[in-house]
């Protein structure tokens, strides 16, 4: 009887498939970020400064893949950003002054449908393998209100994914909260983003 029930539901799920086919994209951070020089139209460069408004980080070409807060190289010696490290996407969040910079990503939803981050392993604060890091930081995905976070507090670590119901337009921002640390970096260049359209 078990599996006979079990065979109902494979044939059913089979019809369903064959009755609406899904549409299925991937979206590589990696991809998307080399030679990037403009936001969008799906991943954009984000910064946030004591839990406010995210705002559009700032490119700047001399210095290659480079998005980062200060709107002038040279100037305030704040240089929060995302960068590549040995080619890898690498996110410098940091505090400084009492004043807290989480740098991140942000990937916006193409229509309605899911948004499917598989697990994916970061490299935290991009040093030496022997060497601990300095602390703990939160790699965190943010829609709307809603945030999970994911402590990093080893040099490599697994983060579990997440399934995100979205409405075409919406954000889904994945960033480091530095915590209490001056500055960290963590690669995210495995992340990769599939959405499969309603």
């Amino acid at each position: 009887m078990r599996k006979r029930i079990i065979s109902v539901l494979f044939a059913a799920v089979f019809m369903l498939s064959l009755a609406a086919p899904a549409f299925a994209e991937t979206y590589s951070v990696a991809e998307a970020y080399a030679g990037a020089t403009e936001q969008g139209p799906d991943w954009f460069y984000v910064v946030r400064v004591d839990g406010g408004e995210w705002q559009e980080l700032n490119h700047y070409a001399e210095w290659g893949d480079n998005w980062q807060y200060s709107t002038d190289p040279n100037g305030d010696g704040i240089y929060y950003s995302i960068f590549t490290w040995g080619g890898t996407v690498t996110l410098m969040s940091g505090v400084k002054d009492g004043a807290k910079y989480e740098v991140g990503v942000a990937f916006k939803a193409p229509g309605d449908g899911l948004i499917i981050i598989d697990d994916f392993v970061v490299i935290s604060h991009g040093g030496d393998p022997e060497a601990p890091p300095d602390g703990p930081v939160l790699l965190v995905f943010a829609v709307g209100d809603d945030e999970v976070a994911a402590e990093i507090d080893e040099y490599e670590m697994l983060v579990e994914g997440i399934v995100i119901e979205a409405e075409e337009g919406a954000l889904v921002f994945i960033f480091v909260d530095p915590l209490e640390l001056d500055g960290t970096n963590v690669i995210i260049d495995n992340l990769v983003v599939e959405f499969e359209a309603a």
